[in-house]
């Protein structure tokens, strides 16, 4: 699982990276394939309203095409194109491999978990962050731009005005205290006005072809994690350390078992 701060930084340069969508009529298989397991409980119909979903949908379509016109070509019985293709196959089944053998390892239990952090606890680190509204907008977008201008002059960003004018929201300060957003989920120039900015104030930042719109609340310095702030993150790096011993242990079965070591 990602952490807070990597998921808004994901999130921002997915965003703010420009896309286009085009006239098309839903293919209900390839939308059920793609959000076949997703843990959301999202339907096809989500596709919708949920951009990062429409895009994977967008360049599944795009390569189901792609593909059935290399077939159309004859270009699948090229040898450079099968021997590709075998290297493919080996490489997603060696992956399957790995995750069946992996499957069922148990994850650490909370008394390792506090046992691992209290042996060196200052390994363990909250980042630099504020604690932001952080919205995105379309900048080609008159109604967006306008409603931008009017929240900076208003220091208030309402947040379902927002989505009206397509504005989508990928932080906020709540009564549970959230909202942080680490200084690395930023581009430098806006941490850098973002940080030396009065709280309560909003600011917009043209980048790309979008707006970021950012209403700054608090200011956090890097300092040691408590064991509850390090407990998520620190319980899936013991969990990945085992499944990697696990499939490490697998790996070198097999070569003795080939009789490529003693």
């Amino acid at each position: 699982m990602m952490n807070s701060s990597k998921r808004i930084s994901l999130l921002l340069s997915l965003l703010l990276s420009s896309f286009v969508q085009a006239q098309h009529v839903l293919d209900q298989m390839v939308a059920t394939e793609l959000l076949r397991g997703s843990t959301g409980g999202l339907a096809v119909g989500a596709l919708q309203s949920n951009e990062d979903f429409l895009r994977q949908y967008t360049a599944g379509v795009l390569e189901q095409e792609l593909a059935q016109e290399a077939a159309r070509r004859g270009l699948t019985e090229r040898m450079d194109v099968q021997r590709a293709l075998h290297a493919t196959r080996m490489r997603v089944l060696v992956q399957a491999l790995q995750a069946d053998v992996i499957r069922g390892i148990p994850a650490p239990t909370e008394e390792e978990v506090e046992t691992v952090y209290n042996q060196q606890p200052e390994r363990f680190r909250v980042a630099e962050a504020l604690q932001v509204d952080l919205f995105v907008f379309d900048l080609n977008d008159n109604a967006a731009r306008d409603f931008a201008r009017q929240a900076v002059r208003g220091r208030k960003i309402d947040a379902a005005t927002a989505a009206e004018v397509g504005g989508r929201q990928l932080a906020g300060v709540s009564e549970e205290g959230e909202g942080w957003v680490a200084k690395d989920a930023f581009p430098e120039e806006v941490w850098n006005a973002l940080k030396s900015a009065r709280s309560g104030t909003v600011h917009q930042f043209p980048l790309e072809e979008r707006i970021l719109l950012v209403k700054r609340h608090g200011h956090r310095e890097e300092r040691q994690a408590t064991m509850e702030e390090a407990r998520v993150k620190l319980r899936e790096a013991m969990l990945q350390q085992r499944q990697q011993a696990v499939w490490t242990e697998f790996l070198q079965q097999r070569r003795r078992g080939i009789g490529f070591e003693n």
